[in-house]
Protein backbone atom coordinates (compact mmCIF):
# COMPACT_ATOMS: atom_id res chain seq x y z
CA UNK A 1 0.00 0.00 0.00
CA UNK A 2 1.16 3.13 -1.06
CA UNK A 3 1.76 6.20 0.90
CA UNK A 4 -1.43 8.27 -0.92
CA UNK A 5 -3.81 5.49 -0.91
CA UNK A 6 -2.61 5.05 3.53
CA UNK A 7 -3.82 8.47 3.75
CA UNK A 8 -6.97 8.13 2.13
CA UNK A 9 -7.87 4.98 4.50
CA UNK A 10 -7.47 7.03 7.09
CA UNK A 11 -9.23 9.90 5.82
CA UNK A 12 -12.01 7.58 4.73
CA UNK A 13 -12.42 5.92 8.15
CA UNK A 14 -12.78 9.74 9.62
CA UNK A 15 -16.06 9.96 7.36
CA UNK A 16 -17.15 6.71 8.43
CA UNK A 17 -16.73 8.22 12.40
CA UNK A 18 -18.28 11.20 11.13
CA UNK A 19 -21.35 10.09 9.64
CA UNK A 20 -21.91 7.30 12.71
CA UNK A 21 -21.25 9.79 15.09
CA UNK A 22 -24.00 11.98 13.29
CA UNK A 23 -26.79 9.43 12.79
CA UNK A 24 -26.03 8.46 16.43
CA UNK A 25 -26.53 12.47 17.53
CA UNK A 26 -29.36 12.36 15.29
CA UNK A 27 -31.54 9.68 16.01
CA UNK A 28 -30.66 9.59 20.12
CA UNK A 29 -32.17 13.62 20.25
CA UNK A 30 -34.55 13.11 18.15
CA UNK A 31 -35.91 10.20 20.54
CA UNK A 32 -35.22 12.55 23.43
CA UNK A 33 -37.35 15.58 21.83
CA UNK A 34 -40.17 12.95 20.86
CA UNK A 35 -40.22 11.71 24.87
CA UNK A 36 -43.04 10.70 26.48
CA UNK A 37 -45.53 11.65 23.34
CA UNK A 38 -44.07 8.25 22.07
CA UNK A 39 -45.38 5.69 24.90
CA UNK A 40 -48.68 7.92 24.69
CA UNK A 41 -49.03 6.89 21.16
CA UNK A 42 -47.77 3.20 21.63
CA UNK A 43 -49.99 2.39 24.48
CA UNK A 44 -53.33 2.62 21.74
CA UNK A 45 -51.81 -0.19 20.21
CA UNK A 46 -52.56 -3.30 21.45
CA UNK A 47 -55.53 -4.38 19.73
CA UNK A 48 -54.84 -2.79 16.36
CA UNK A 49 -52.80 -3.79 13.75
CA UNK A 50 -52.93 -1.88 11.20
CA UNK A 51 -53.04 1.21 13.83
CA UNK A 52 -49.58 -0.21 15.44
CA UNK A 53 -47.87 -0.05 12.26
CA UNK A 54 -48.85 3.08 11.07
CA UNK A 55 -48.15 4.62 14.49
CA UNK A 56 -44.45 2.76 14.54
CA UNK A 57 -44.08 3.94 11.26
CA UNK A 58 -44.10 7.15 12.47
CA UNK A 59 -42.73 7.54 15.59
CA UNK A 60 -39.25 5.62 13.60
CA UNK A 61 -39.74 8.27 11.12
CA UNK A 62 -39.26 10.70 13.60
CA UNK A 63 -36.87 8.97 15.70
CA UNK A 64 -34.74 7.93 12.86
CA UNK A 65 -33.58 4.74 14.86
CA UNK A 66 -35.73 1.50 14.58
CA UNK A 67 -33.90 -0.26 17.20
CA UNK A 68 -34.61 2.74 20.14
CA UNK A 69 -38.07 2.04 18.98
CA UNK A 70 -38.23 -1.21 19.31
CA UNK A 71 -36.09 -1.24 22.56
CA UNK A 72 -38.76 0.87 24.06
CA UNK A 73 -41.92 -1.28 22.82
CA UNK A 74 -40.17 -4.38 24.66
CA UNK A 75 -39.79 -2.57 27.55
CA UNK A 76 -43.40 -1.49 27.18
CA UNK A 77 -44.37 -4.81 26.87
CA UNK A 78 -42.17 -5.87 29.89
CA UNK A 79 -44.51 -3.38 31.72
CA UNK A 80 -47.53 -4.50 30.42
CA UNK A 81 -48.73 -1.49 28.72
CA UNK A 82 -48.16 -3.31 25.40
CA UNK A 83 -49.35 -6.84 24.20
CA UNK A 84 -46.72 -8.63 22.24
CA UNK A 85 -49.51 -8.20 19.07
CA UNK A 86 -49.55 -4.77 19.21
CA UNK A 87 -45.74 -4.70 19.99
CA UNK A 88 -45.22 -6.71 16.30
CA UNK A 89 -47.51 -4.07 14.79
CA UNK A 90 -45.29 -1.61 15.98
CA UNK A 91 -42.15 -3.56 15.19
CA UNK A 92 -43.45 -4.15 11.55
CA UNK A 93 -43.87 -0.79 11.43
CA UNK A 94 -40.85 0.31 12.81
CA UNK A 95 -38.93 -1.21 10.11
CA UNK A 96 -40.97 0.85 7.54
CA UNK A 97 -40.00 4.16 8.97
CA UNK A 98 -36.79 3.34 9.42
CA UNK A 99 -35.67 4.16 5.58
CA UNK A 100 -36.92 6.89 5.77
CA UNK A 101 -33.01 7.57 7.20
CA UNK A 102 -31.49 5.72 4.05
CA UNK A 103 -33.89 7.59 1.24
CA UNK A 104 -32.21 11.10 2.89
CA UNK A 105 -28.60 9.64 3.03
CA UNK A 106 -29.42 8.50 -0.90
CA UNK A 107 -30.09 11.93 -1.70
CA UNK A 108 -26.17 12.63 -1.32
CA UNK A 109 -26.00 11.06 -4.41
CA UNK A 110 -28.64 13.69 -6.39
CA UNK A 111 -27.14 16.18 -9.02
CA UNK A 112 -30.04 19.36 -8.59
CA UNK A 113 -28.90 20.30 -5.12
CA UNK A 114 -25.95 19.54 -2.89
CA UNK A 115 -27.19 18.08 0.19
CA UNK A 116 -23.79 17.79 1.93
CA UNK A 117 -24.18 21.82 2.04
CA UNK A 118 -27.62 21.99 2.86
CA UNK A 119 -26.45 19.32 6.10
CA UNK A 120 -23.48 21.69 6.85
CA UNK A 121 -26.15 24.76 6.98
CA UNK A 122 -28.19 22.79 9.27
CA UNK A 123 -25.36 21.67 11.21
CA UNK A 124 -24.18 24.93 11.74
CA UNK A 125 -27.35 26.56 12.48
CA UNK A 126 -27.62 23.83 15.00
CA UNK A 127 -24.12 24.61 17.30
CA UNK A 128 -25.78 28.15 17.51
CA UNK A 129 -28.88 27.12 18.90
CA UNK A 130 -26.78 24.19 21.34
CA UNK A 131 -24.16 27.19 22.62
CA UNK A 132 -27.31 30.26 23.04
CA UNK A 133 -30.02 27.83 24.50
CA UNK A 134 -30.42 26.38 27.54
CA UNK A 135 -32.51 22.96 28.54
CA UNK A 136 -34.96 21.70 26.37
CA UNK A 137 -34.01 23.68 23.56
CA UNK A 138 -30.56 21.89 23.86
CA UNK A 139 -31.36 18.77 22.09
CA UNK A 140 -32.56 20.55 18.96
CA UNK A 141 -29.10 21.72 19.00
CA UNK A 142 -27.45 18.18 18.60
CA UNK A 143 -29.65 16.79 16.45
CA UNK A 144 -29.12 19.67 13.56
CA UNK A 145 -25.21 18.98 14.37
CA UNK A 146 -25.89 14.88 13.97
CA UNK A 147 -27.49 15.42 10.43
CA UNK A 148 -24.79 18.10 9.32
CA UNK A 149 -22.00 15.44 10.71
CA UNK A 150 -23.89 12.64 8.61
CA UNK A 151 -23.86 13.87 6.12
CA UNK A 152 -20.13 15.85 5.46
CA UNK A 153 -18.97 12.19 7.05
CA UNK A 154 -20.78 10.83 3.80
CA UNK A 155 -19.07 13.21 1.66
CA UNK A 156 -15.60 12.58 3.25
CA UNK A 157 -16.29 8.50 2.62
CA UNK A 158 -17.20 9.62 -1.35
CA UNK A 159 -14.29 11.14 -2.23
CA UNK A 160 -11.94 8.00 -0.85
CA UNK A 161 -14.13 5.07 -1.69
CA UNK A 162 -12.48 4.23 -4.93
CA UNK A 163 -9.27 3.92 -3.64
CA UNK A 164 -10.28 0.32 -2.15
CA UNK A 165 -11.66 -1.58 -5.19
CA UNK A 166 -8.40 -2.87 -5.99
CA UNK A 167 -8.48 -4.65 -2.49
CA UNK A 168 -9.34 -8.81 -1.83
CA UNK A 169 -11.16 -7.70 1.54
CA UNK A 170 -13.41 -5.31 -0.32
CA UNK A 171 -14.23 -7.72 -3.54
CA UNK A 172 -14.85 -10.09 -1.03
CA UNK A 173 -17.29 -8.60 2.00
CA UNK A 174 -19.27 -6.38 -1.07
CA UNK A 175 -18.24 -7.71 -4.83
CA UNK A 176 -18.07 -11.39 -3.86
CA UNK A 177 -21.08 -13.40 -6.24
CA UNK A 178 -22.33 -15.88 -3.40
CA UNK A 179 -25.60 -14.29 -2.98
CA UNK A 180 -25.51 -15.83 1.00
CA UNK A 181 -22.10 -15.07 1.45
CA UNK A 182 -23.30 -11.10 0.93
CA UNK A 183 -26.44 -12.19 3.14
CA UNK A 184 -23.64 -12.75 5.96
CA UNK A 185 -22.10 -10.03 5.33
CA UNK A 186 -24.90 -7.98 5.42
CA UNK A 187 -25.74 -9.71 8.89
CA UNK A 188 -22.48 -9.16 10.32
CA UNK A 189 -21.49 -5.87 9.50
CA UNK A 190 -24.86 -4.24 10.46
CA UNK A 191 -25.04 -5.79 13.63
CA UNK A 192 -21.23 -4.21 14.26
CA UNK A 193 -22.79 -1.03 12.98
CA UNK A 194 -26.49 -1.60 15.14
CA UNK A 195 -28.11 0.49 12.15
CA UNK A 196 -29.04 -0.86 8.82
CA UNK A 197 -29.82 2.55 7.72
CA UNK A 198 -26.26 3.01 7.80
CA UNK A 199 -25.52 0.35 6.16
CA UNK A 200 -27.99 1.36 3.34
CA UNK A 201 -26.23 4.69 3.50
CA UNK A 202 -22.55 3.61 2.94
CA UNK A 203 -24.13 1.04 0.63
CA UNK A 204 -25.88 4.21 -1.68
CA UNK A 205 -22.40 5.66 -1.42
CA UNK A 206 -20.45 2.86 -3.28
CA UNK A 207 -22.79 2.69 -5.60
CA UNK A 208 -22.89 6.42 -6.61
CA UNK A 209 -19.19 5.95 -7.08
CA UNK A 210 -19.27 3.12 -9.24
CA UNK A 211 -17.98 0.96 -6.47
CA UNK A 212 -21.32 -1.26 -6.01
CA UNK A 213 -23.77 -3.26 -8.44
CA UNK A 214 -27.65 -3.18 -7.25
CA UNK A 215 -27.96 -6.66 -7.07
CA UNK A 216 -24.92 -6.99 -4.51
CA UNK A 217 -26.51 -4.57 -2.82
CA UNK A 218 -30.20 -6.19 -2.64
CA UNK A 219 -28.65 -9.01 -0.80
CA UNK A 220 -26.36 -7.07 1.69
CA UNK A 221 -30.10 -4.82 2.92
CA UNK A 222 -31.60 -8.72 3.20
CA UNK A 223 -28.60 -8.97 5.62
CA UNK A 224 -28.62 -5.65 7.27
CA UNK A 225 -32.15 -6.32 8.28
CA UNK A 226 -31.57 -9.53 10.04
CA UNK A 227 -28.52 -7.92 11.39
CA UNK A 228 -29.99 -4.76 13.09
CA UNK A 229 -32.00 -7.12 15.20
CA UNK A 230 -29.50 -8.08 17.60
CA UNK A 231 -28.98 -4.77 19.48
CA UNK A 232 -32.63 -5.20 20.48
CA UNK A 233 -32.70 -9.11 21.21
CA UNK A 234 -29.42 -8.41 23.52
CA UNK A 235 -31.21 -5.45 25.26
CA UNK A 236 -34.42 -8.56 25.97
CA UNK A 237 -32.01 -11.06 27.43
CA UNK A 238 -32.70 -10.47 31.05
CA UNK A 239 -36.45 -9.49 30.94
CA UNK A 240 -39.36 -11.73 31.04
CA UNK A 241 -40.51 -14.16 28.11
CA UNK A 242 -42.83 -11.94 27.08
CA UNK A 243 -40.86 -9.17 25.96
CA UNK A 244 -38.27 -11.72 25.05
CA UNK A 245 -40.79 -12.88 22.54
CA UNK A 246 -41.27 -9.13 21.18
CA UNK A 247 -37.53 -8.73 20.92
CA UNK A 248 -37.46 -12.64 18.80
CA UNK A 249 -40.31 -11.24 16.98
CA UNK A 250 -38.72 -8.52 14.95
CA UNK A 251 -35.79 -11.01 14.16
CA UNK A 252 -37.95 -13.67 12.67
CA UNK A 253 -40.32 -10.85 10.73
CA UNK A 254 -37.02 -10.18 9.19
CA UNK A 255 -36.13 -13.60 8.31
CA UNK A 256 -39.07 -14.01 6.83
CA UNK A 257 -38.65 -11.22 4.50
CA UNK A 258 -35.25 -12.09 3.96
CA UNK A 259 -36.17 -15.73 2.92
CA UNK A 260 -39.20 -14.20 0.69
CA UNK A 261 -37.35 -12.39 -1.60
CA UNK A 262 -34.10 -14.07 -1.37
CA UNK A 263 -35.01 -16.48 -4.74
CA UNK A 264 -36.52 -13.71 -7.02
CA UNK A 265 -33.57 -11.72 -6.05
CA UNK A 266 -31.44 -14.50 -7.53
CA UNK A 267 -33.33 -14.40 -11.08
CA UNK A 268 -34.56 -11.61 -11.57
CA UNK A 269 -32.70 -8.70 -9.48
CA UNK A 270 -30.97 -6.94 -11.84
CA UNK A 271 -34.35 -6.03 -13.83
CA UNK A 272 -35.38 -4.78 -10.94
CA UNK A 273 -32.63 -1.89 -10.55
CA UNK A 274 -34.87 -0.27 -13.72
CA UNK A 275 -38.05 -0.05 -12.03
CA UNK A 276 -37.07 1.62 -8.80
CA UNK A 277 -34.39 3.57 -9.69
CA UNK A 278 -34.19 7.08 -10.50
CA UNK A 279 -32.72 7.91 -13.66
CA UNK A 280 -29.12 6.23 -13.55
CA UNK A 281 -28.86 6.82 -9.31
CA UNK A 282 -28.04 3.91 -8.62
CA UNK A 283 -28.00 4.58 -4.75
CA UNK A 284 -31.35 6.12 -4.90
CA UNK A 285 -32.36 2.29 -6.07
CA UNK A 286 -31.06 0.58 -3.41
CA UNK A 287 -32.59 3.04 -0.95
CA UNK A 288 -35.72 2.84 -2.68
CA UNK A 289 -35.32 -1.12 -2.88
CA UNK A 290 -34.76 -0.90 1.35
CA UNK A 291 -38.11 0.87 1.04
CA UNK A 292 -40.14 -1.18 -1.20
CA UNK A 293 -38.72 -4.54 0.77
CA UNK A 294 -40.04 -3.36 4.36
CA UNK A 295 -43.71 -2.22 3.05
CA UNK A 296 -44.10 -5.38 0.96
CA UNK A 297 -43.08 -8.00 3.53
CA UNK A 298 -45.12 -5.79 6.66
CA UNK A 299 -48.20 -6.22 3.99
CA UNK A 300 -47.73 -9.58 3.53
CA UNK A 301 -46.98 -10.48 6.89
CA UNK A 302 -50.20 -8.36 8.82
CA UNK A 303 -52.68 -11.14 7.92
CA UNK A 304 -49.99 -14.07 9.10
CA UNK A 305 -49.42 -11.88 12.65
CA UNK A 306 -51.19 -13.91 14.70
CA UNK A 307 -49.32 -17.12 13.41
CA UNK A 308 -46.03 -15.75 14.33
CA UNK A 309 -46.95 -14.45 17.73
CA UNK A 310 -48.90 -17.57 18.31
CA UNK A 311 -45.23 -19.41 17.20
CA UNK A 312 -43.30 -16.96 19.91
CA UNK A 313 -45.69 -17.68 22.57
CA UNK A 314 -45.30 -21.82 22.18
CA UNK A 315 -41.45 -21.98 20.94
CA UNK A 316 -40.38 -19.23 23.96
CA UNK A 317 -41.21 -20.48 27.67
CA UNK A 318 -40.46 -19.20 31.43
CA UNK A 319 -37.15 -19.98 33.26
CA UNK A 320 -38.99 -23.29 34.74
CA UNK A 321 -39.78 -24.51 31.19
CA UNK A 322 -43.91 -23.78 31.44
CA UNK A 323 -45.74 -21.29 29.41
CA UNK A 324 -47.02 -18.31 30.45
CA UNK A 325 -50.39 -17.41 29.45
CA UNK A 326 -49.36 -14.45 27.04
CA UNK A 327 -51.29 -11.11 27.48
CA UNK A 328 -54.63 -11.62 25.98
CA UNK A 329 -54.79 -11.05 22.17
CA UNK A 330 -56.95 -9.28 20.08
CA UNK A 331 -60.61 -10.81 21.04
Amino acid sequence: MDFYVFNQALLFLGGITLFILGLWYLSNNATNIVGNRINGLLKKCSNNAFLGVGVGALVTAVAQSSAAIDIVVVEMVEKGLLSLYGAAAVIMGANVGTTVTAQIISLSGATFFNITAIGSLVGFIGLIIKFIKKGDRKPLGDMMIGFGLLFIGLDVMSERIGCFKGFSWFRNIFLIDNYFILFLNGIAITAIMQSSSAMTGIMAVLANGGMMPFKNATFLILGANVGSCFAVIISSLRKSDVARRAAYFNLIFNLFGSLLFFIPLSMWGDGISGYISEGRNVGRAIANFHTIFNIVVTIISLPLLKGFTGFLNFAIKDEKGKKRKCIKEMT
